[in-house]
């Protein structure tokens, strides 16, 4: 697995907050002016997943398979030709700035890596900044 992580970011919320907006998935529909328009195809959202259409991989399905209260939430991404998976991390500085860090790890083959590599560090610095400007915007 190769990990990749989001630069920090500083969400105007609480921890517990911020968690409770980010492990509803159907908050993102709150969201969907930050979502960039080529993603907004097909996009559903239930409790615990949210599914849209990419221009690259077809279907793809972000699903919380695990949390840890005001925290860490894990998704895994499916329907990806490689495995996936995603997680948030907060941690509160005082009542009204959380830190929010992204983790994906991936299991990418050798011969992908140097193709990917980087457009996934970009990737996870988007949604990482995608994130945090909807959040604020609450």
């Amino acid at each position: 697995m190769t990990t990749y992580e989001s630069k920090v970011t500083t969400i105007q919320l609480s921890q517990n907050q911020a968690f409770v907006q980010l492990s509803d998935l159907r908050n993102l529909e709150k969201f969907k002016q930050a979502i960039p328009e080529q993603y907004l195809s097909d996009f559903v959202c239930g409790e615990n997943f949210a599914s849209t259409k990419t221009p690259q991989f077809g279907n793809v399905t972000l699903r919380i398979i695990e949390r840890e209260a005001d925290k860490t939430i894990k998704f895994a991404v499916e329907n990806l030709p490689i495995q996936a998976n995603i997680w948030v991390q907060l941690k509160e500085i005082s009542p009204l700035d959380t830190k929010m860090k992204l983790t994906i790890k991936a299991e990418i083959p050798f011969f992908l890596k140097s193709m990917i590599g980087n457009k996934l560090q970009q990737g996870i610095d988007k949604m990482a900044d995608t994130l945090t400007f909807a959040l604020n915007k609450i």
